[in-house]
């Protein structure tokens, strides 16, 4: 292993290295290995965890074709923990898969919240209150 690059990486933050190992498509392989290696020296997670990190794409990729189909969500995360994931592994890849959903070339998002922003109640009151005060002056 690189020993320039362990120095490196060493002062990487925590997030950084479990990124970079999630996101193991995206590095070159001896980032990766001294990643994995930064985190089970710091004690971040276990070897097979970083295996399921590293799987991740292959596990959100194998929830996306269940949910098209119609599976319903307690069995994917059977399906997945078949093939390895732990449970909590396993409901965290089937939340992503459905945030990040798409049908046909439309994303599906989730709602947050009621679509009424404060602002505009706080406008609406605002108005009301202004009706008001001008018929109590007249």
């Amino acid at each position: 292993m690189n020993q320039d690059l362990l120095l490196k990486m060493k002062d990487y933050s925590d997030i950084r290295i479990m990124n970079t190992i999630q996101q193991s498509n995206n590095f070159a392989p001896e980032i990766v290995e001294a990643a994995k290696h930064l985190a089970t020296k710091k004690g971040l997670a276990t070897p097979e965890k970083m295996h399921m990190f590293e799987q991740r794409s292959k596990y959100l990729g194998m929830a996306k074709d269940q949910i098209n189909s119609g599976v319903e969500p307690e069995q994917i995360k059977k399906s997945l923990m078949d093939y390895g994931a732990d449970e909590t592994f396993a409901k965290e890849v089937l939340v992503d898969a459905a945030r990040k959903m798409t049908i046909g070339k439309k994303k599906v998002e989730e709602k947050e919240g009621s679509g009424t922003s404060i602002w505009t109640i706080l406008f609406v009151i605002f108005i009301v209150v202004r009706i008001i005060l001008r018929m109590a002056t007249n």
